[in-house]
């Protein structure tokens, strides 16, 4: 994959009504769903040693990680599409998802850098956590061939990168959840 292929971003159209639609369902999962990266014996037998290191990227008292299917589930069908479509005409090639999964993060929560598996991956902001434009926090940065993208999260934002591109993201200092779906 090319190191100098730029971040790709777009709004997803509806991102206001899809994001009040999903974001209380999420929510709720975080309360009542076991978080993903606990189960360590399911990652042993299901992914390779590159997967079961994910679970260190983010912190597990500051986050809450969904299961990997979620391109599977019918809530997430109009995200789904709307990737796909973007995805073609953006690449001009056909794409199929390996993995869709959501986090939620709270104050003080970080990624620690990594990449992802696959062609590429991509990010769509549900919500940020931060009701103040100008004092956005918890930004994801790229490390490209000509240095560090800085990209602030903005709800209904999505992003496609090189699934081997190596990305992190800044502390997030903000009050409410952070809530993102991630994809490869």
């Amino acid at each position: 994959m090319e190191k100098d292929m730029k971040i790709e971003k777009f709004q997803y159209p509806d991102y206001v009504n899809f994001n009040k639609k999903i974001f209380p369902v999420f929510l709720e999962w975080s309360k009542t769903k076991e978080d993903f990266r606990e189960n360590n014996e399911y990652h042993r037998d299901r992914y390779d040693q590159r997967v079961k290191e994910r679970i260190t990227y983010f912190d597990m008292n500051k986050s809450w990680h969904s299961e990997d299917n979620l391109q599977d589930n019918e809530l997430l069908k109009p995200l789904k599409d709307f990737i796909l479509e973007t995805a073609k005409k953006t690449f001009n090639k056909k794409f199929k998802f390996y993995t869709m999964w959501t986090i939620i993060t709270r104050k003080y929560s970080k990624g620690e850098p990594h990449s992802h598996r696959g062609s590429y991956s991509g990010i769509y902001y549900v919500n940020n956590g931060c009701f103040d434009d100008d004092n956005i926090t918890g930004c994801i940065n790229f490390e490209m061939k000509d240095g560090v993208k800085k990209v602030k999260p903005r709800d209904g934002d999505l992003l496609f990168f090189p699934s081997d591109t190596v990305h992190y993201v800044d502390e997030y200092l903000g009050d409410g959840n952070r809530v993102v779906i991630s994809f490869n």
